[in-house]
């Protein structure tokens, strides 16, 4: 039979898709390992992983068996977690993702509220776009992620935090910048600067503005912009328009950028901000003190649940 040592050598290869990285962070030599891995292999019958690739990848036959490693480990770990007495004690290491485009208005205002109230926890915070959180999650590398939903995933679990709609920002000199409110049909595809494809706001804003083919302000300059902070520059540049969620907006508003936020109208466009973790995960406590302090840290003007004014926009099927 395979020891719990065989499946978390294969877990380790499996995250780090190198041996000698696997060894390092089973704190064992890469021969150690190796030999390890390979008597498994041999027991079972089925090559787990294909040497011969460069990161080295699980073979078909053994994704299976990887995955079904990764569950009884952590049905190992919840049998020790049920076994302490202090279990209930909120402590320990937690690693949270959260997306690029909610990390640098979210975290702010929540951060040295749950360090001071938990200071047992050790907290790791690591921003990522939606694809590579998810990944990681998978692998067990998170405990909990924070980024924009409905994703449609049943391996996730999503515990909606807050509502936050879509704003339009423009230039000062922009022909939308003296409305009060704007429509679909008011926004030129042309003009829309937008995120490089790893962020799921990109998505949003396109099923937001009724866009399809986005050419930019101009049809020569390509934009891979990996921050909304470049294009709101160039926005207050005088060039285009772009939209933005409203913790992004109110942020802007009080940094003295030469733009003008214009709403849109009924039904608004929003996005759905969640906590979620894979189900069957253990941390729940941690979480849960964690949703806690996020949510009494928000803002007043986010709503906490869906209303009839607004337009949710889906990530469903986006994401596998």
């Amino acid at each position: 039979m395979p020891t719990i040592t065989q499946l978390e050598y294969v877990v380790a290869v499996d995250q780090c898709r190198h041996f000698g990285r696997a060894a390092t962070m089973a704190h064992v030599s890469q021969p150690t390992l190796s030999a390890q891995l390979q008597k498994l292999e041999d027991e079972l019958g089925v090559p787990l992983f294909d040497r011969r690739k460069q990161p080295i990848l699980p073979t078909e036959e053994g994704k299976a068996l990887i995955e079904q490693a990764r569950i009884i480990l952590n049905e190992v770990r919840r049998l020790e977690t049920m076994a302490d007495r202090e279990a209930d004690d909120l402590a320990g290491e937690f690693r949270l993702g959260v997306i690029p485009t909610v990390a640098p208005f979210l975290l702010p205002l929540f951060l040295n509220r749950f360090s001071r109230s938990y200071p047992r926890v050790e907290l790791y915070v690591e921003e990522l776009p939606t694809d590579r959180l998810i990944d990681q999650l998978d692998r067990d590398t998170l405990h909990a992620g924070i980024l924009a939903t409905p994703l449609g995933l049943t391996r996730i679990e999503e515990e909606p935090l807050y509502y936050e709609t879509l704003q339009v920002y423009v230039g000062t000199n922009h022909r939308l910048a003296s409305e009060r409110r704007v429509s679909r049909r008011m926004l030129k595809p042309e003009g829309l600067w937008l995120l490089s494809e790893e962020h799921c706001l990109r998505e949003q804003v396109i099923v937001a503005c009724g866009s399809g083919d986005q050419k930019g302000c101009f049809p020569s300059v390509h934009l891979k912009g990996g921050s909304l902070e470049t294009v709101v520059e160039l926005v207050s540049g005088g060039q285009g328009y772009t939209v933005l969620p409203s913790m992004a907006a109110d942020a802007i508003s009080t940094r003295g950028f030469e733009g003008v936020i214009v709403n849109f109208g009924s039904p608004v466009p929003a996005r759905e901000v969640s906590l979620v973790h894979r189900r069957g995960y253990l941390k729940r406590g941690i979480e849960r003190a964690l949703r806690n302090t996020i949510e009494t840290c928000l803002p007043p003007g986010l709503t906490r649940r869906k209303n009839k004014g607004l337009k949710i926009l889906s990530l469903m099927g986006q994401f596998k």
